[in-house]
């Protein structure tokens, strides 16, 4: 299937037209992997066309980012599809620029948006995205695989309640402090995201989500990881209470701290509430005069 569509699009192309479109579908693939249907692929493209029309005028993609315009070498935009409910839109801000947003052929630049009852969202800057500071989508009706956002100096980040599918993408988010992105329908294994910085982390609720590939999200700074309603086995959660035992026993604590592995598909920890790691961190945390509240399944 994908192959026939491939041909079809290849049909009575013209030089820098559908040679720009291609090369931006390949981009945003691959900074965005994931399994796409053709009409997201179809629609993609097609926005990359002079040939298209949207309230703004003619051609936008083409003519502002393509070999009329700024020469993108990368398709470092946002392109979201939807369930086809109201409700899409989100916040964005960035500094010096206004987003702009192209709901089907109604085009907004704002940081706010209302909602939107279209079936394609996205989102532009003439600069990317480097600039963006807060950026929230919750509960929007935003469907199909979530794209990896390259958001290197977003301080909030939210894509929580929506209807995002596949593995969590490894956002590079060096400067979250608040990053959510729990129920979803995300599965497999959390990449082990870098967000040092990290106050708030919550993943929850996803319940095919069965692991955690790494743990560099544990450091001094966490005050809350609400990674429960998932589906990790016991060893899993052994692993994650190990990490932050092992972490605060040479780092010391500097706030108090919860812990949520609870969930009727959470492994139970090895000991249950005498887990030797989940004892161990509450002691160094008592030691240091904080507190630390760990919440597992017991039964």
């Amino acid at each position: 299937m994908g192959l026939a569509l491939g041909l079809g699009l290849g049909l009575n192309r013209r030089n820098g037209v559908s040679s720009f479109a291609d090369k931006m579908w390949a981009s945003y693939v691959s900074l965005n992997p994931g399994t796409y249907s053709a009409a997201v692929k179809t629609e993609f493209i097609n926005r990359c066309k002079p040939t298209y029309v949207d309230s703004a005028g003619t051609g936008y993609y083409y003519n502002t980012f393509g070999p009329s315009g700024l020469n993108k070498t990368k398709a470092d935009w946002i392109y979201f599809l939807t369930g086809n409910g109201a409700g899409s839109g989100g916040y964005a801000v960035k500094s010096g620029v206004v987003i702009r947003w192209n709901f089907g052929n109604t085009i907004i630049s704002t940081n706010t948006p209302g909602n939107y009852n279209v079936i394609y969202v996205s989102l532009t800057s003439t600069d990317g995205w480097t600039g963006v500071t807060d950026f929230r989508i919750l509960a929007k009706n935003y469907i199909d695989y979530c794209p990896t956002f390259n958001l290197p100096n977003v301080t909030l980040f939210n894509c929580q309640t929506n209807g995002f599918v596949g593995v969590v993408p490894n956002w590079p988010m060096p400067k979250v402090t608040a990053c959510y992105f729990n129920s979803n329908l995300f599965t497999g294994v959390i990449p082990d995201h870098n967000v040092p910085l990290c106050v708030t982390y919550s993943p929850s609720a996803n319940t095919g989500i069965t692991g955690f590939a790494g743990n560099k999200v544990i450091t001094r700074n966490m005050a809350t990881d609400a990674s429960n309603l998932l589906s990790v086995p016991t060893a899993g959660v052994d692993a994650r209470l190990k990490a932050y035992n092992d972490m605060f026993a040479v780092t010391p604590p500097i706030k108090n701290l919860t812990l949520n592995f609870s969930g009727a598909n959470m492994g139970i920890p090895t000991g249950g509430s005498s887990n030797a790691d989940l004892l161990g961190i509450m002691a160094t945390f008592s030691s240091a005069g904080f507190t630390a509240t760990i919440i597992i399944r017991t039964s």
